[in-house]
């Protein structure tokens, strides 16, 4: 279903995290979770890391 990205179980609900490359692969994204109907609850980008 998301190829891209990668399932982690954390506290019994599924966190699926990956890079979202450009505004029409979100779009896509989200498309896809309609499509599935599965419910998303919360959509944030990963921290970045300081060098």
């Amino acid at each position: 279903m998301f190829p891209e990205l990668k399932p982690v179980v954390i506290a019994e609900q599924t966190v699926l995290y990956g890079p979202v490359l450009d505004q029409a692969h979100l779009f896509g994204l989200l498309a896809r979770f309609r499509t599935y109907r599965l419910p998303l609850t919360e959509m944030r980008p990963l921290p970045t890391r300081s060098p």
